[in-house]
């Protein structure tokens, strides 16, 4: 490149970056500090300050209630930003509480989420006997942070159970085999629930010393959450209700067959509604897949032992007692379940699961299954002995 012709594009290039030099110095003029921190004025890095409009006590409207898919108050439509506070955030001292609270509403923060307080922080110092009391120190602490949020405009949400693990020291049998946070459990769980409404009376109708009133009566309580991430549907899918411990896995069962009945009124029409049907075992689909003595690869059957060059191997076909199986303690444990049947939907649980283990049962065990039910519908009517005599009973 000729020498006139790089000092005219230098030339150019410096002109230009000047040109973009003055134009930001010119723009920086404008330019003012956006610095959002702790103790900052009230200027205009305070959201709250940006419509002009005087900061209103949450729930001096009243309370906020839900309309076409948006809370609403008694001036319209309310839009809320919100955020979470959890386990110790929401104990905190009342210094903290102040700053928290301002910086949350300088922000612009229009409701906070008190999360995880029941995992042992709202217990306090009566952690140690369990988890039915609240400590009052604690709940001090809260009813001042919440007072703070309130007084700048921020609503709350308060969440009940989240991260309650219910222990011996509770009352409650095996809990360390109980899923996390007993979810699931504690829908169903009689004394669970008992203990569940218990905190959420305790909670909810405590009055606030700060603000007057009971959290059930504050329309600064935006929202109550009952029950987090916890059904027993979704339990039920993800296994957690598989190997339920007792007393909690007879109870489970118990309340669903209590409802199929309610539902359903027998058994027949049960079976009918979910298409239950017991079908006869088909032709075996494999050759020789009853694997006798005598079996041998690939000479009279389809089966390929594969190997190679190197590969040995050596196989025979094991009998039934050298299989490492109990049979005795196998045909013992059928047997335990057919005399525990008390009902016919144990006896269809009981065929169910013998078909699904060992294929359909042959008639004799149908019989067993009927003695059972005749033997507890006898000891039900008060009858102490059945005897029979040629065809007769």
């Amino acid at each position: 490149m000729k020498k006139t012709k790089l000092t005219a594009i230098l030339a150019s290039c410096v002109m230009a970056t000047l040109g973009a030099a003055s134009v930001a110095a010119d723009r920086a003029d404008s330019y003012f500090p956006f610095v959002i921190e702790q103790g900052a004025p009230d200027s205009i890095t305070n959201v709250r300050t940006w419509d002009g409009a005087n900061l209103a006590v949450a729930g001096s409207e009243g309370f906020l209630s839900a309309k076409d898919g948006s809370f609403v108050a008694a001036d319209g439509q309310k839009r809320l930003l919100g955020t979470n506070l959890c386990f110790s955030a929401n104990f905190c001292s009342h210094e903290k509480a102040e700053r928290l609270a301002d910086s949350l509403s300088r922000f612009g923060i229009g409701v906070v989420r008190l999360h995880h307080m029941d995992s042992y922080q709202i217990w306090g110092k009566n952690m140690g006997k369990g988890t039915t009391e609240i400590d009052p120190e604690q709940l001090e602490k809260l009813d001042y942070l919440i007072s703070c949020l309130q007084k700048r405009g921020i609503y709350v949400n308060i969440n009940l159970h989240v991260s309650r693990g219910f222990r011996e020291i509770d009352g409650f049998k095996n809990a360390d085999k109980l899923p996390t946070f007993d979810k699931g459990v504690d829908n169903f769980d009689r004394a669970m629930i008992v203990l569940q409404k218990k905190y959420a009376k305790d909670l909810l109708t405590h009055v606030n010393p700060y603000t007057g009133k009971a959290y059930v009566d504050d329309p600064g309580v935006a929202v109550i959450e009952i029950n987090n991430e916890n059904s027993v549907v979704a339990s039920w899918s993800w296994g957690e209700l598989d190997n339920l411990p007792e007393p909690y896995a007879g109870e489970f069962k118990a309340l669903w067959n209590e409802w199929l009945k309610k539902k359903y009124k027998s058994t027949a029409a049960l079976r009918e509604a979910w298409e239950c049907k017991n079908y006869p075992l088909g032709d075996e689909l494999l050759d020789d897949g009853v694997f006798q003595e005598g079996f041998d690869f690939g000479k009279k059957n389809r089966w390929l032992l594969e190997s190679d060059a190197t590969a040995k191997q050596t196989y025979r076909v094991l009998k039934a007692d050298e299989t490492g199986i109990d049979s005795t303690a196998l045909r013992l444990d059928v047997y335990r379940r057919i005399a525990d049947i008390k009902t016919y939907e144990d006896s269809s649980d009981v065929v169910d699961e013998l078909i699904d283990r060992f294929g359909e049962p042959p008639e004799s065990v149908y019989g067993l299954i009927d003695i059972a039910l005749l033997r507890n519908r006898a000891t039900q009517l008060g009858i102490t002995e059945v005897k029979q005599q040629a065809n007769a009973l």
